[in-house]
């Protein structure tokens, strides 16, 4: 998924059918609701170990589990 910002200048809503409006979000040519785009967005920046569990310290790199180890110590991801 491409990194985009929108801006408060470059708002995208959807017209439903039942008259209400929907915040979107266009990437590669798809609408994408602003809720999933926001949890696309936090997902991709949320810092992963080495066995890809979310890690619980900013700064690891591994949860410590001997799989997690590892693969960090091989550089396999």
């Amino acid at each position: 998924m491409d990194s985009v910002r929108p801006s408060a200048d470059h708002r995208e809503f959807l017209l439903l059918g039942s008259g209400g409006l929907l915040r979107v979000v266009t990437i590669d040519g798809e609408l994408v609701p602003w809720d999933e785009w926001k949890r696309r967005e936090l997902e991709m920046n949320t810092r992963r170990c080495a066995c890809g569990q979310v890690c619980a310290a900013g700064s690891a790199r591994t949860c410590g589990s001997r799989e997690c180890i590892d693969r960090l110590a091989s550089g396999a991801r």
